[in-house]
């Protein structure tokens, strides 16, 4: 009889557990399919290919007005390499600095014009720096208060030579930027920045 009740006691036991990992699948299962309604790819409008510049819909009135500057600048048979730098300075600080168009804290701007070498680190020190406290906006019903930039300038600009990992760089630029926001509250308004052309294509590698 003892034998028989702890046979009993352990099928029990199995059958207990067998149903826990299964509601623990099944809810798993919803939050992660709830989470993926939410969700929607952001449709590309517009390409460079040649060098892998894309505009996305959800970019701001002043990005998408620059990035056609941008546009008609590469499109030209002899680019002028100061004019480029200066519209990917610019586009980086309107996508990096304008939080409020950004869905989420992992919705960096700016990234396409990063050097590929520290594209890694400059996102994770954004997401725990200026883009830590973005809450969620997959449902649009964000309340948070957050930087519109309006405009941004270009201060100075200058050629300059630059090293990196060992390797010289000969074409480069040091460009001082200033910006100004819808609303003044308390973001950075001005930076230098630091441009390198690495075959035909220019790369931001130094911000300060």
């Amino acid at each position: 009889m003892a034998k028989k009740k702890l046979k009993k006691k352990v099928r029990i036991s199995i059958i207990v557990m067998l149903l826990t990992v299964v509601l623990a699948i099944i809810i798993a299962i919803l939050l992660f399919t709830g989470n993926k309604e939410k969700t929607k790819p952001v449709k590309v409008i517009q390409s460079i290919d040649q060098y892998g510049y894309t505009l996305t819909e959800n970019k701001t009135k002043l990005y998408k007005s620059i990035f056609k500057e941008l546009e008609e600048e590469l499109n030209k048979k002899e680019v002028n390499y100061e004019t480029y730098a200066s519209l990917i300075a610019k586009l980086f600080i309107v996508d990096f600095y304008d939080l409020d168009s950004k869905i989420a804290k992992t919705d960096i701007g700016g990234l396409q014009f990063i050097y590929p070498d520290i594209k890694d680190n400059f996102t994770i020190k954004a997401e725990e720096t200026l883009y830590k406290y973005v809450e969620n906006n997959l449902d649009g019903k964000r309340k948070q208060i957050l930087p519109k930039v309006n405009n941004v300038n270009i201060d100075n600009i200058e050629s300059i030579e630059y090293s990196y990992n060992k390797k010289k760089y000969l074409e480069a630029y040091e460009i001082d930027l200033s910006w100004e926001y819808s609303k003044n509250l308390g973001y950075e308004t001005n930076t230098k920045m630091k441009i390198i052309k690495e075959n035909k294509i220019l790369f931001i590698i130094e911000l300060d």
